[in-house]
């Protein structure tokens, strides 16, 4: 019966000893939540423990009471309520960039300084090319990969083609050296060209079809005058509009098919007009034009040019002069 009742004082004193380490347990918890709950401005927290164990907070500055001993505790690696969490402040900065990116994107400027070397293509969704760069030449290709632009740079200058994705018509701008041409082809050859020459001179020519023949053009002169000429589809010019350099009066002259001046319309030395008309050799047959006194005058060929007679006489007259003005 004595062993009995041993055995039980000795289970109630361990139940009670048990128990108090859970209580202390909750209690350090329930301090550390306390403490935890509070603005934290240190690394560690002063509490006072009495002789059961229980632990209390108190200010650093104030002391315990008798009987009391102060611990200093030191605090879980918890980040103060004022300051932010390093792995938030990465989140912001990539959330700061992200948006930086999007700006750029959506002002076109999202590659920056970005440099890739040449050559290099850039495909579409379905593995097309549609663009090529290589030194000193650009590419551009339609969906199909059809060349429609190219770009090209030299030593003496810089050359710009395109292409119609229609019909074989091309357009090529053309800067080298001293020389400038625009020129539309079609069928690889040229039909308008627009440029200036070596002597720096200007003009503007048509083609023919085959590229061989020039059909028309409008030029400047040697004397810097301008220059209009329309040729048959041999490139023969069979009429002329010019500036005299002697008189500062137009000219315009039609030829036949041998090349030969056989009209001639101009301003005369004193300002009047005067057409011209020759045989198919160049003989002038007849020459109307203005005399002084603001007399018109006709005269006809081929015989002389001196008087003629009259009905009476019978002989035909070789010229027609008007009267002067009362």
């Amino acid at each position: 019966m004595r062993a009995r009742g041993g055995r039980a004082v000795r289970i109630i004193s361990n139940l009670q000893a048990f128990a108090a380490g859970i209580v202390s347990t909750l209690i350090t918890v329930v301090l550390l939540a306390h403490v935890g709950a509070q603005s934290l401005v240190s690394n560690s927290v002063d509490v006072c423990a009495d002789a059961s164990g229980t632990l209390r907070l108190v200010e650093a500055a104030m002391p315990c009471e008798p009987g009391q001993r102060r611990l200093h505790l030191r605090q879980p690696n918890v980040q103060p309520q004022n300051q932010k969490n390093p792995a938030d402040s990465q989140l912001d900065d990539l959330t700061h960039r992200l948006q930086a990116l999007e700006e750029s994107s959506r002002n076109g400027k999202l590659l920056g300084t970005s440099q890739v070397k040449a050559p290099f293509e850039v495909l579409n969704s379905a593995g097309v090319r549609i663009f090529r760069v290589e030194e000193g030449k650009t590419s551009f290709y339609d969906p199909s990969g059809g060349s429609m632009v190219r770009i090209i740079a030299t030593a003496s200058g810089g050359r710009l083609e395109t292409a119609s994705g229609t019909e074989s018509l091309r357009a090529e701008l053309d800067a080298a050296a001293d020389n400038l041409k625009l020129s539309i082809l079609e069928s690889g050859a040229p039909r308008i060209e627009l440029g200036r020459s070596a002597e720096k001179r200007y003009s503007l020519r048509v083609v023919s079809q085959d590229g061989k023949s020039i059909l028309a053009g409008v030029a400047q002169s040697q004397a810097g005058s301008g220059l209009i000429t329309v040729n048959d589809t041999t490139g023969q010019t069979r009429a002329r509009l010019s500036v005299d350099s002697m008189t500062k009066g137009g000219v315009m002259a039609i030829s036949n098919s041998d090349s030969v001046d056989v009209a001639t319309l101009l301003a005369s030395e004193n300002g009047n007009g005067r057409l011209t008309l020759s045989n198919r050799v160049g003989k002038e047959m007849v020459e109307a034009g203005v005399l002084a006194g603001d007399i018109g005058v006709v005269r006809t060929g081929p015989s002389s040019f001196g008087p003629g007679g009259s009905f009476v006489t019978g002989f035909p007259a070789s010229y027609i002069i008007g009267k002067a003005a009362k």
